[in-house]
């Protein structure tokens, strides 16, 4: 029964160690339950940015690496590329006059500034009007903990009080919480989320090709080899040039739908 006793308190003790940092650090455990559950991290506590005229000091993109190009140059990973879309639409948009790119090292013949270059293509005559030192480069993590780490080198160094990090939206929380823990005043903004809401085209167009593929997908309990779809593509292929009005309008937005059967 002794023996029991003493296991038992070497358990409990063991328990209390690993479970103290939890414990003690609440906003932390909250970080990490509203990840898991799919809700939005933000650590920023109501601060204001420094500028009045933005909603935070710098937008933060982390790397996802890179892939071969067809003509043997490396460009950002398909995911790079989402992220680095969004942040320069939200850079466009007045979120913040910096952007700081967490490449992390560099790979074996991999040419640093990868992203930095991917993005100022997107901006294109844009990049003009960002000076270079408003884009900020980190060459040494290797994984997200320690891009989140090197961030927060970045703003004590940089005096930033307030970031925005733009990432995907299967790694934005589990970034932002790491950035939380680092001790960066951070929100987080679903790359997806910015390329939708702030383009209504992309947005109404997944929800009509999500409605369509719905109603194609249960006319195939009847149409079981998509005759259907064939003999309306087939129809809107031949609408003419030149009808009528009202008719000629009706058919020529159809002919410009180009749409996917």
């Amino acid at each position: 029964m002794e023996r029991i006793r003493k296991r038992a308190t070497m358990v409990a003790a063991a328990g209390a160690v690993i479970l103290a940092p939890v414990l003690m650090d609440t906003g932390n455990a909250k970080r990490v339950a509203s990840a898991f559950f799919g809700g939005r991290v933000d650590c920023t506590a109501g601060l204001e940015p420094e500028n009045p005229d933005y909603r935070f000091d710098a937008i933060v993109i982390p790397g996802a690496g890179s892939i071969a190009a067809l003509d043997g140059d490396a460009i950002p990973s398909e995911a790079g590329q989402i992220r680095l879309k969004a942040g320069a639409r939200a850079y466009l948009a007045g979120y913040a006059s910096r952007i700081i790119l967490l490449d992390g090292a560099v790979g074996p013949g991999e040419k640093p500034s990868i992203s930095k270059k991917y993005l100022q293509r997107l901006l294109g005559d844009n990049a003009r009007m960002i000076p270079n030192e408003a884009i900020l480069e980190e060459h040494d993590s290797v994984n997200t903990a320690t891009n989140m780490e090197k961030l927060a080198e970045i703003v004590e160094e940089k005096g930033i009080r307030l970031v925005v990090i733009v990432s995907s939206a299967s790694h934005i929380s589990r970034a932002t919480v790491l950035a939380c823990a680092h001790g960066v005043k951070a929100a987080s903004l679903p790359a997806e989320d910015i390329l939708i809401k702030q383009d209504p085209l992309p947005s109404t167009r997944m929800f009509f090709t999500t409605l369509k593929e719905k109603f194609e997908t249960l006319l195939l309990l009847v149409d079981t080899q998509g005759r259907f779809p064939t003999l309306f593509k087939q129809i809107q292929n031949s609408i003419p040039d030149r009808l009528p009005c009202p008719v000629w309008q009706v058919c020529l937005s159809l002919s410009q739908m180009n749409l996917p059967f």
